[in-house]
């Protein structure tokens, strides 16, 4: 099984089942670093589990745990039963599109996404972000360590095309934000990277809570995709790029 396939599984529900004090949302968007960013502050002990618990295609296994709950909303209680903090954190990981599923689909779901503060992840490098968006869209390979389905090809108009879906995600997160009057705090993943200990610091001191690196619990991470044929897309891309 898969690291992140097995993150959802019993062995990393908490011990403690609390109902929620604080929901946590990490909004984010593609390849923007999200899954080793979440797990990363899922180890401070503090943050909750934030997974995408509202994927129900990738949280296959929390789905079959509980196989008998068909209304979606008596699900995600029951993730909140399984997945809320000694501390009564409560979080998850959203992208546009599931935020829009839900809406279509289940409204009753979507009023369950109404969190007390929301983590806004984006990434600086837009070029590097849409190279890798366009690879795991042509590979269906998401994560690191898992093998490409399809070997993927370069081509710029569906860089092109990748760069501008993800400058769309933001704009639509920012009038999410706008409309719902939400408390926002902005993370670049680039910055997370270089000092990753000052931003869980800063994180953790803006919900209320103390870090304390001692008490870090030992979840598995992913290992960076970064390689070097996205490197040659790079360079191809951006001379492309140029008039």
């Amino acid at each position: 099984m898969h690291i992140v396939n097995s993150l959802f599984s019993k062995e990393y529900d908490f011990a403690a089942s609390t109902a929620p004090r604080l929901e946590l949302m990490i909004a984010t968007l593609p390849r923007a670093g999200s899954t080793y960013f979440c797990i990363e502050l899922w180890k401070t002990g503090l943050l909750g589990a934030p997974l995408e618990y509202a994927n129900f295609g990738l949280a296959k296994v929390m789905r079959e745990r509980l196989s008998g709950i068909e209304d979606p909303v008596e699900y995600w209680r029951q993730v909140q039963r399984l997945r809320t903090g000694g501390n009564g954190v409560f979080s998850y990981k959203m992208f546009m599109n599931m935020y829009l599923d839900h809406g279509r689909q289940s409204p009753a779901m979507l009023k369950r996404f109404a969190p007390d503060k929301v983590v806004y992840l984006t990434r600086r490098d837009k070029v590097a972000q849409a190279i890798s968006y366009s690879k795991a869209i042509k590979s269906k390979s998401w994560f690191a360590g898992t093998a490409a389905r399809v070997q993927p090809e370069y081509d710029p108009a569906h860089v092109r095309m990748s760069e501008r879906s993800i400058h769309r995600q933001e704009r639509f997160w920012e009038k999410v934000f706008q409309l719902t009057e939400t408390t926002v705090l902005r993370v670049v993943y680039e910055d997370f990277l270089e000092n990753p200990d000052a931003v869980k610091a800063r994180i953790c001191d803006w919900t209320g809570q103390t870090i304390d690196p001692g008490k870090y619990l030992d979840i598995p991470n992913l290992s960076r995709q970064a390689d070097e044929t996205s490197a040659a897309w790079t360079r191809r891309y951006l001379q492309d790029r140029q008039p």
